[in-house]
C-alpha cells in the first residue's frame, strides 16, 4: 500500500499565516514534518478545521495535501471551544475517507483534541497512532490556569498517554512529565525534538538585516510569538519598563521590536506599550511571514522568550539559529533548548527585575553576546533541524507500521 500517514491538527492549519490567534509552535511543527516526511518517501494529508477564505483542499509540497473540513462555523474559533465540535470532525473524516477511499498507515495526532479524534479513527481504521502533545494540561493547571475545563482536558490526556500506541517527546522535560503526571509507559515514549529549517534559519550580516529593517546601528531587541498573557509580555513591558528607569540612555540608544499579533490584539498591545511609556523605543511589528523572520532574528542583539511555560520553545530554537543569544525564562522545555550560560541564559518566569538585569548585560557586553550568538547557532545545527525530526518520525512510523494491535503497557 506503500507510505501513507494522516496528521490531524484540528486547530492547527499549517497553511495558516504565522503569528495570528492560535497559529504557532504546532503550524510550523505541522507544516514542516509534513514537508519532511515526503522527502522520505511518505504521502502526507493534512486534516484541519476550515477557516472563512480556506480553501477546502490544498496542496502542501509534492506528495502532501491539506484537507479541511466544514466543522463549526466558518472562521476563527478558540481551541477551548473545540471540544463539543470533535465528534462532527470525526464523523467528517470518517465520509472523506469513504468518499476517496483513500487508506493509511499510520495516524499522528498533534494537541490534546486531535488526540481524541485520533483514538476514534484508531479504532474505526485500525491503524496505529503516534501522538505529539505540544503542551500539557497538567502544567498549564500549575503555572497559568484553574478553568474547570482544564478538568476534561487532564482527562483527555491520560486517556490518550494509555491507549495511543506511541507518544513522542520533544524534551527529556516533556518525557518526564509524560511519566510523572500521566504514568506513560516508557516503552510508548520516543524522543522527536522540534528543529529549524538550516536553509532558512542560520547565521547572517546583523549590521545588514539592522539596514534592511532602517534600525541602523541600534541595539536591538527582540520578541517574536503570539500575543497572550501566557507568553508573559506584561512581565516583558514591565523588565522594558524598568530597564528605561534605570539606565534611559540605553532606551534612547536601543529599539525592541515586538512581532506578531493580529489587529485586535496589536492595538491592545500598542495602548499598553503607551500606558508604561515606551512608545519611544518599543515597536510593535504585527505578524510576518515565516520568510521573513530570520531578518527580525539576525538584526536581534538579543530575543527574550519570557514565557510562563514552554513545551519546547521554538522561537528560542529559531533565534540561536540565526546566531542571536537568547533569554528565556527557565520553565519546560526552555530549561533544554537554551543552554544557560552558553546560548544564553534563563531566568525566573514573571520576573522582570532578573529579565531587565540581563538584557543590560547583554546590551552592554558585545563580545559576550557574539560568543553566546555563535555557540547557539553550533548548539542548534547538532541538535534541532527539521530534517532531523522527520528522520526519527519516519523511523517510529514504520516501527508503528509493525505493531497493528495496541501495544502491552508495562
Amino acid at each position: 500500500m506503500g507510505n501513507r500517514v494522516m496528521l490531524i491538527s484540528v486547530h492547527g492549519d499549517p497553511l495558516t499565516e504565522l503569528g495570528r490567534s492560535q497559529a504557532g509552535g504546532q503550524n510550523v511543527y505541522v507544516r514542516e514534518v509534513a514537508l519532511g516526511l515526503q522527502k522520505l518517501g511518505w504521502d502526507v494529508t493534512v486534516f484541519s478545521r476550515w477557516e472563512a477564505g480556506n480553501r477546502s483542499v490544498e496542496r502542501l509540497g509534492p506528495r502532501g495535501r491539506v484537507v479541511r473540513l466544514a466543522v463549526g462555523k466558518p472562521g476563527f474559533i478558540p481551541k477551548e471551544k473545540l471540544l463539543p465540535l470533535l465528534p462532527a470532525f470525526v464523523a467528517q473524516m470518517e465520509t472523506y475517507l469513504a468518499r476517496t477511499g483513500q487508506r493509511f498507515d499510520v495516524i499522528h495526532s498533534n494537541y490534546w483534541l486531535s488526540g481524541l479524534v485520533g483514538l476514534r479513527l484508531r479504532e474505526h481504521l485500525k491503524i496505529p497512532q503516534i501522538h505529539t502533545f505540544h503542551s500539557l494540561g497538567s502544567v498549564k493547571a500549575r503555572t497559568v490556569s484553574k478553568a474547570l475545563t482544564m478538568h476534561r482536558r487532564l482527562e483527555a490526556e491520560k486517556e490518550i498517554v494509555h491507549r495511543a500506541d506511541f507518544l513522542t517527546a520533544g524534551t527529556v522535560e516533556e518525557k518526564k512529565l509524560l511519566l510523572d503526571d500521566y504514568g506513560a509507559s516508557p516503552g510508548a515514549i520516543r524522543f522527536v525534538p522540534c528543529g529549524v529549517d538550516p536553509a532558512i534559519f542560520r547565521p547572517g550580516s546583523r549590521s545588514e538585516a539592522k539596514r534592511i529593517l532602517g534600525l541602523a546601528e541600534r541595539h536591538t531587541g527582540l520578541y517574536v510569538g503570539r500575543l497572550q498573557e501566557t507568553k508573559g509580555l506584561s512581565t516583558l513591558l514591565e523588565a522594558l519598563r524598568l530597564v528605561k528607569a534605570k539606565a534611559p540612555h540605553w532606551a534612547q540608544a536601543s529599539r525592541f521590536l515586538l512581532v506578531g499579533g493580529e489587529a485586535a490584539d496589536l492595538a491592545k498591545l500598542k495602548a499598553a506599550v503607551y500606558e508604561q511609556g515606551l512608545a519611544d523605543w518599543v515597536q510593535c511589528v504585527g505578524a510576518q511571514p515565516q520568510e521573513r523572520l530570520p531578518l527580525y532574528y539576525r538584526a536581534a542583539d538579543v530575543c527574550v522568550v519570557p514565557s510562563y511555560y514552554e513545551t519546547f520553545g521554538l522561537v528560542a530554537v529559531e533565534a540561536m539559529a540565526c546566531a542571536t543569544p537568547v533569554i528565556a525564562s527557565k520553565v519546560g522545555g526552555l530549561k533544554c533548548t537554551v543552554k544557560d550560560g552558553y546560548t544564553g541564559y534563563h531566568v525566573p518566569p514573571q520576573d522582570a527585575s532578573a529579565l531587565a538585569l540581563r538584557l543590560v548585560e547583554l546590551w552592554t557586553d558585545e563580545a559576550r553576546a557574539r560568543r553566546l550568538g555563535q555557540q547557539g547557532a553550533g548548539w542548534v545545527a547538532s541538535q534541532f533541524t527539521w530534517p532531523e525530526a522527520s528522520r526519527r518520525l519516519s523511523t517510529l512510523y514504520r516501527e508503528a507500521k509493525t505493531c497493528r494491535t495496541q501495544l502491552t503497557r508495562v
